[in-house]
């Protein structure tokens, strides 16, 4: 399975787990874009898509823990505009 979550991030799945991947545009035009996993490999939806959030928050560089509530509220927000992206998919 593939589904396009937005723009830049991928739900892929084999028979046995899901992993969700980046696409990276790199600066340098001369370079061409490429993908790197951003979440563990989970074997429900949900997990995956806990651990892509603490993977975010992990490797987060804030210093102070006002960003990071900010930081985990950005990521809320992208996660359910997911949620609306696939679920619009299937109203179709």
């Amino acid at each position: 399975m593939k589904i396009q979550l937005d723009d830049r991030h991928t739900l892929l799945s084999d028979k046995y787990c899901f992993w969700i991947e980046e696409t990276i545009i790199p600066k340098d035009s001369k370079q061409k874009p490429y993908t790197r996993r951003v979440s563990g490999y989970r074997p429900t939806f949900s997990g995956v898509v806990c651990s892509y959030i603490e993977t975010k928050i992990k490797t987060s560089e804030t210093a102070l823990i006002s960003e990071l509530a900010k930081e985990v509220e950005a990521l809320k927000a992208e996660v359910l505009n997911w949620h609306e992206t696939v679920s619009g998919k299937h109203d179709d």
